[in-house]
């Protein structure tokens, strides 16, 4: 098998992590086929045969060849309320639907003369 260079891996593993992203917050059936293909890339790529088994092989290739970038903390798929709300924490009860600014008052040309 032919092993993918650290770049190309890199690569395949930033186009399906935005796939995925895509497919997460608008899910269609264009954004599910876009997925689709990009998890079999990986497999074809790493030789899984399935996508978690791929991303492991992958983050494995990374690791021997010295590529592999450090992780940060991953952040969990659904972020808690207070994450949203900046150093605020409370209840969904809170939270208070934003006001809408108020309308600026429109002048005439005679106004401005």
């Amino acid at each position: 098998m032919l092993l993918p260079t650290a770049r190309d891996l890199r690569g395949a593993l930033t186009r399906y992590a935005e796939a995925v992203i895509e497919d997460e917050r608008f899910p269609t059936a264009a954004t599910a086929r876009t997925r689709e293909d990009r998890a079999y890339t990986l497999c074809v790529m790493t030789g899984a045969a399935e996508v978690v088994a791929a991303l492991h092989a992958a983050d494995a290739l990374l690791e021997r060849r010295g590529t592999r970038v450090r992780r940060t903390k991953r952040l969990p798929a659904v972020l808690p309320l207070e994450t949203l709300r900046g150093d605020r924490v409370g209840t969904p009860k809170d939270v208070r639907p934003m006001s809408a600014p108020s309308p600026r008052p429109v002048h005439s040309v005679d106004e401005a003369a």
